[in-house]
């Protein structure tokens, strides 16, 4: 805990997990015998010693949401890549005649920016008309202007020309994603397609999904905190559950 400045529980509970099953197998397999884990008895004051650590330690022992697997992610990407080019063929009357179409329309832009950068809701549902820019392919977070893929731009583009038709508000503070009344959306409504497969009408799994990918390419702490909004406690997190990755690796590959 020490040496890696671990603060979550689950991160401990998983390497206790991997320890059990270690002795077992060298158990099976060498005949070896670890008494603080066959005995029952000595197993259980382990246990307690273990508890009373945790608690000394005031590791963090709330419940957190993993990230998503990389199937899901791909999964999500293809089902707001599907939303978007059907409603985009769709006139402003069409959509209005759709019911939930243009909040699901709204929903695959959001989740499939979440699914780009892991920008936490609120920060997605903050963004303003102004803070995108067609032109210079940017769109504007926590402070940073984000480069987007081509394709994605025109995506946006799309999107806020409909979104300013059907509501009629071009105010450049206005509300990128917002309801026909103009009120910020709801998170349900906002991550609907996200919650089509993960079950949750949040994002932060796809967001830590993001993070790592992040945290793998060398990008510093400080600007993935920045573009996604999450605090340091999510970031931590990911870099603990990275950590745990790289401990269930046999082999890491290194280059001279």
């Amino acid at each position: 805990v020490e040496e890696y400045d671990l603060g979550f529980r689950s991160t401990t509970d998983h390497y206790k997990s991997v320890l059990s099953e270690f002795f077992l197998f060298i158990n099976e397999q060498k005949g070896i015998y670890n008494e603080y884990f066959m005995d029952k008895s000595k197993f259980l004051t382990l246990e307690q010693n273990y508890e009373a650590l945790v608690s000394s330690m005031k590791l963090n022992d709330k419940q957190k949401s993993n990230p998503i697997t990389y199937k899901q992610m791909v999964s999500i990407i293809e089902e707001c890549n599907s939303v978007i080019a059907k409603t985009e063929e769709l006139s402003i009357a069409e959509m209005l005649s759709k019911k939930g179409a243009y909040s699901k329309y709204a929903s695959a832009i959001i989740c499939k920016l979440v699914a780009l950068i892991g920008t936490k809701n609120a920060a997605v549902l903050s963004i303003k008309l102004g803070d995108f820019e067609e032109a210079t392919r940017a769109l504007k977070i926590g402070g940073c202007k984000i480069i987007l893929p081509h394709s994605f731009v025109l995506e946006i583009a799309k999107y806020r020309s409909k979104r300013i038709e059907m509501i009629g508000e071009t105010n450049e503070k206005s509300l990128l994603f917002a309801k026909r009344n103009e009120k910020k959306l709801d998170n349900a409504t906002a991550f609907k397609i996200v919650q089509s497969f993960t079950d949750k009408t949040s994002a932060i799994a796809v967001s830590k999904y993001v993070i790592i990918q992040h945290i793998k390419n060398g990008m510093p702490s400080y600007m993935i905190e920045d573009i996604t909004g999450c605090k340091s406690d999510i970031l931590r997190h990911c870099q603990e559950l990275l950590r745990e990755e790289y401990s269930d690796s046999e082999l890491v590959s290194v280059s001279e």
